[in-house]
């Protein structure tokens, strides 16, 4: 399963504070694997969650005593989270407040 699909249902499907710390965990050795095998699929995977460059720069001088692979899972976790989280606002919110004729 392509890693970003993986990031998806975990977000989707946590169920409590273990889980999603076990998941981070996880996340962060397959990112650690990407590091050392395979940066540009990994510089692809973060752009395609749209994690600023700068912003991960910082959060990784930021947090120096943490492990790269720990502090890039963060961020793609909190980001997809986000990203989910506005579509269902949207997606609930302005779904009625649209002409039935400019609808996709």
């Amino acid at each position: 399963m392509e890693l970003l699909q993986l990031v998806n249902n975990h977000v989707e499907q946590v169920k409590n504070a273990d889980e999603a710390e076990l998941f981070q965990k996880e996340l962060a050795e397959k990112i650690n694997n990407l590091l050392l095998n395979d940066f540009a699929q990994l510089v692809q995977l973060l752009y395609r969650i749209d994690i600023d460059e700068t912003v991960l720069k910082r959060s990784l001088a930021q947090r120096n005593n943490e492990p790269a692979g720990m502090v890039i899972a963060d961020m793609m976790i909190k980001r997809v989270a986000n990203t989910i989280a506005t579509k269902k606002h949207f997606k609930e919110n302005n779904s009625s407040d649209i002409d039935e004729s400019l609808k996709w």
